[in-house]
């Protein structure tokens, strides 16, 4: 905002004392932060590209002619501003990478320029990547090494990785390669704010070893215990992956090391690899780790959360495999022999919801369930769960679960035991409307159950339709000393 606009905006509130501000609205001071924030409110432009155009041309002019120590003043002002109308430095950013790149063709002013920039702590500086690249095109990587680690700064660090990034392959030799697994042998403590590292980044010193990344990994593994947040930088790349077919790939010969990496990167972020991608892949290559993962599941010590929780979402992967029901019978039969039923019923409460949407995903719900039901209908604590497991899924398919039941198990001993509904009731407003839901579920349950052989689960039907009922009564008692009060 100029000077100028800011005293029409005080002289339209009929401000009086605009000449106690003429000063500093006036001053070099004030110029410079004008023009690096960029916020004229009197200028139209066409278009986003047009406005960073004029942007960039109104930074350019300014520094035009600057020398270092220019420079310098420029730097203390942003230090300034962060210190106080802008801690969450936003305004001054592009300004600052537009008068960088001002001077990116004087060779000699912009090394000046970029020592002073470090030794004020690099203020507004997002990502060093444009100012390590041009380093390159002027001096060697030894001496741009020298530079950065010359002067103490907060984000030292995060210069030194990225100056290992854009070191030319060229220039790739094993010194530099040593130097490099050197420098992620020493994770830094205090960074606690930095732009995503991927490993993957640093695949081209492979030419020195085809091993490299491997190398690499391990190294940034063994210090997960005290730098965790670094570990995550370097490894978040794997948390969206986008073909992870090809990321395990990398790791084929040392698999035991991407699975350790995983276990990390889950257990430090939760919401990485929602969709169980990555984690389908390593258990195509290791079908053991299906079972590494159902104990870590087992180990948790926080509570799985009821409508959403990644680390049962990922698992769903399971019901795209052409052998579905091996996969889902393997995770059944392990987890009731390694955990109790509230907690087996809750994953596979999870892998029918889903994907719920998908038509062929549906169908394979329904095969599955029919083939668990053919072989083990006898068995009650198996039946016990899966019934258990399909509350919350449509009437359609817990209705066609249940003929398939009887239709293989008459026996009304173990019928009786079985959660045909939800036994909760929620609703907005009156209950009423939920409770004659699950009365009708319960009557359109009478079909199947003709015949001798079934007299008594008719009679169970019929009193579990009979509680519900009063149930409304009692739910309409209370609506009606609820509107009297």
């Amino acid at each position: 905002m100029t000077a100028a606009h800011i005293e029409d905006i005080l002289k339209l509130i009929n401000y009086d004392d605009i000449d106690i501000l003429s000063p500093f609205l006036n001053s070099p001071k004030y110029l410079i932060f004008d023009v690096l924030n960029n916020k004229r409110q009197k200028q139209i432009f066409k278009g986003y590209q047009e406005r960073k155009a004029w942007e960039k041309e109104q930074v350019q002019l300014l520094v035009k002619g600057y020398d270092a120590l220019k420079y310098e003043y420029m730097f203390q002002i942003c230090n300034e501003c962060l210190c106080t109308i802008d801690k969450e430095a936003r305004l001054l950013t592009s300004g600052v990478e537009y008068a960088l790149e001002a001077i990116a063709a004087n060779s000699t002013l912009f090394i000046d320029v970029v020592k002073k920039y470090m030794q004020a702590d690099t203020p507004y500086c997002r990502h060093p990547h444009k100012i390590i690249e041009r380093l390159f095109n002027i001096i060697s990587p030894e001496q741009i090494k020298d530079l950065i680690i010359s002067v103490n700064f907060k984000q030292q660090n995060i210069w030194m990785w990225e100056f290992y990034v854009c070191l030319p392959e060229s220039h790739i030799t094993t010194s530099w390669a040593e130097d490099l697994l050197h420098f992620l042998n020493r994770p830094s403590k205090t960074l606690r704010s930095a732009p995503p590292r991927p490993l993957d980044a640093i695949r081209k010193y492979g030419i020195i070893h085809k091993n490299f990344l491997l190398k690499a990994s391990k190294i940034v593994s063994e210090h997960y215990d005290e730098s965790p947040y670094i570990f995550y930088l370097y490894f978040e790349w794997l948390s969206c992956p986008s073909d992870a077919a090809e990321m395990v790939k990398m790791y084929r010969t040392e698999l035991n090391l991407l699975e350790e990496i995983y276990f990390k990167l889950i257990s430090y972020e939760g919401r990485v690899d929602e969709d169980g991608e990555l984690l389908a892949e390593i258990i195509s290559m290791d079908g053991s780790f299906l079972f590494s993962y159902l104990d870590f599941l087992l180990k948790q010590t926080t509570r799985f959360h009821y409508m959403y929780d990644t680390r049962l979402t990922r698992l769903a992967f399971v019901w795209q495999k052409d052998d579905y029901f091996t996969s889902i019978d393997l995770i059944l039969n392990y987890l009731i022999e390694h955990s109790d039923n509230s907690t087996t019923i809750l994953v596979l409460r999870y892998l029918f919801l889903c994907k719920g949407g998908e038509e062929d995903v549906m169908e394979r719900y329904v095969l599955w369930i029919r083939h668990t039901i053919q072989l083990f209908s006898g068995d009650e604590q198996r039946m016990y769960i899966l019934f258990s497991a399909l509350e919350d899924q449509n009437e359609n398919l817990r209705r066609e679960t249940l003929k398939e039941f009887l239709h293989q198990n008459s026996d009304y001993q173990l019928f009786e035991r079985l959660p045909l509904d939800s036994s909760l009731v929620s609703g907005v407003g009156s209950l009423i409307p939920a409770i004659q839901r699950k009365i009708g579920y319960l009557r359109s349950l009478f079909p199947m159950l003709s015949g001798i052989d079934f007299l008594q689960h008719t009679q169970k039907i019929e009193r579990d339709i009979q509680r519900w009922e009063a149930d409304i009564q009692r739910e309409e008692i209370g609506e009606l000393l609820r509107d009297i009060s």
